[in-house]
């Protein structure tokens, strides 16, 4: 026995609510992040002043030569010379953001090292003639980007 009309129409009637209820969080959460980061004068928003400090760092300090990359052993220095609000800040104990950006970072360079071992293979499947034609294509539409 699943109960009778009343208990279907109240299932539909709670299962629409919460959903409507739901997504309307959801919009509510994207505007409201898109107006605080679009917001200039809000204090917790990236300023003009913010990244003219965090250049004028990279440049003087970290890369000299305007190779445009440092070593990542070299993040928690450059983190620690930054101020607000990328930078430490606070508790001198703040090490949480470093080892943010420290794993986001690991896991790019793995991304990128993992496209371009697929970019070796597929030459490699090129030259020994092996390649298929989507591999071909691959090749040819990524050549600049891995070369």
């Amino acid at each position: 026995d699943c109960g009778n009309m009343i208990s279907s129409l109240y299932f539909i009637s709670y299962k629409v609510l919460c959903q409507w209820t739901m997504i309307n969080l959801f919009i509510g959460m994207i505007i409201n992040n898109f107006s605080f980061c679009s917001n200039r004068e809000n204090e917790g928003a990236l300023t003009d002043a913010d990244i003219d400090n965090i250049c004028d760092s990279w440049q003087e300090s970290f890369d000299p030569k305007g190779t445009s990359f440092i070593h990542l052993t070299k993040l928690h220095a450059l983190m620690g010379d930054i101020r607000e609000p990328l930078g430490f800040y606070g508790d001198p104990a703040n090490r949480i953001r470093y080892l943010h950006a420290r794993e986001e970072l690991k896991i790019m360079l793995e991304e990128e090292e993992k496209a371009s071992n697929l970019f070796e293979m597929a030459l490699q499947m090129q030259d020994t003639g092996k390649a298929n034609s989507a591999t071909n294509e691959y090749v040819e539409k990524n050549k600049q980007e891995f070369q």
